[in-house]
């Protein structure tokens, strides 16, 4: 394994099958050979992961947002890579590889291999902060890397940044609320019948009118908002084209009056149904077209053996189907041991809101009262 910045770290807790692990740190690189075999023991390690921290997403994510300097910390034991996360630098900020479109951070890997992770991150050149948003609370990135951090003197503050629904859809038909039943078959009636369209394979022309009903609810769109949805577009379709070839992609449609009324793309693991993005016509707002294509989609994936519907982040569709379970997301931020590390940690933990509260209180002051009613 090619690994420019590389120290040796011995585990609190020696990884399966013992002995000693590596920390690992290095720029993320497709077209350099040296990062092939990495690369493909990353892609190993994210089989056994959820579909959003796969190395594959990570780089696709890289290239959405330009991200002009993507890196890769991780753990190797034996030369086999065994934990790893996604990072980006920018200046002397780390941050979490991330978008609205990919919001999950996490490490993928052994959990034993945490302190020779945390290593990896300390010896990249130059970083005063770390900015980790989007770690699910329960994960050992979001238990262990605080402890670690605040041992070797660095300020630690985790706060939680969403609660992202989920739902279980083992026997969610004799689960479901009455009056949301009957709602369902009320707009159903309307509709004059609806059916579900549900697509496994790579589809151009499928993904593409997925693309354009979330566009078509947003009118007057710029220049700059149009070459945007190229750039995502391209980005999904690359998505798809992956999860298809590993039998992990649904695109799917709900039907009525002969078109299609709302669409979404969802990632699969066998267990459970992520919902990566959802769409739908304007011109049949009325008719609660998210809500009949979730229920129709949830119906589906029990039929086929999965157990959890998770929302990744859509609040509206937890609404629509009543989701009162969701899993806490935090955001960690670390700050290094050094006069910029305090510095930073001062300006953005003391003095900012500090100037927010008083910002707000003048406002408050100064702001006319209203009408007093008569």
């Amino acid at each position: 394994m090619a690994n420019p910045i590389v120290c040796t770290e011995t585990a609190a807790h020696p990884v399966q099958g013992g002995g000693r692990v590596e920390a690992v740190a290095l720029k993320i690189n497709r077209k350099s050979q040296s990062f092939g075999d990495t690369f493909r023991q990353w892609s190993r390690l994210g089989r056994h992961g959820p579909p959003l921290l796969a190395p594959e997403v990570a780089l696709l994510t890289a290239r959405l947002v330009r991200e002009p300097e993507p890196l890769l910390v991780g753990a190797a034991h034996r030369g086999t890579l065994v934990a790893a996360l996604a990072l980006a630098r920018r200046g002397r900020t780390l941050r979490a590889l991330r978008s609205d479109h990919t919001p999950r951070v996490d490490v993928i890997g052994d959990r034993a291999a945490a302190p020779a992770l945390w290593r990896a991150i300390r010896t990249i050149d130059g970083w005063d902060a770390l900015e980790l948003r989007g770690v699910p609370s329960d994960s050992f990135l979001a238990q262990e890397l605080p402890v670690l951090a605040r041992a070797e003197d660095c300020r630690v503050y985790v706060r939680e940044v969403s609660r992202t629904p989920w739902f279980d859809i083992r026997g969610i038909e004799a689960r479901i609320h009455r009056r949301f039943g009957r709602d369902l078959r009320r707009l159903e009636r309307q509709l004059g019948g609806v059916a579900l369209e549900r697509i496994a394979v790579f589809d151009r022309g499928a993904l593409r009118e997925l693309l354009r009903l979330e566009a078509s609810s947003r009118k007057g769109r710029s220049p700059t908002a149009v070459a945007g949805e190229h750039r995502l577009g391209a980005f999904y379709s690359a998505i798809a084209r992956v999860f298809a070839r590993r039998g992990q992609l649904t695109i799917a449609f709900v039907r009525a009056r002969g078109l299609r009324i709302a669409g979404c793309l969802a990632l699969e693991d066998g267990q459970t149904f992520h919902l990566l993005k959802i769409a739908y016509d304007p011109e049949y707002a009325r008719f609660g077209p998210s809500q009949l294509l979730l229920w129709e989609t949830a119906l589906d994936a029990e039929r086929r053996g999965l157990a959890r519907y998770d929302l990744v982040g859509h609040d509206a569709t937890r609404r629509a189907m009543r989701s009162d379970t969701a899993r806490s997301h935090v955001e960690i931020r670390v700050y290094a041991p050094s006069l910029r590390g305090r510095a930073r940690c001062w300006a953005r933990e003391v003095a900012l809101p500090v100037a927010s509260r008083a910002t707000r209180t003048l406002h408050a002051l100064t702001s006319p009262a209203p009408p007093s009613s008569s």
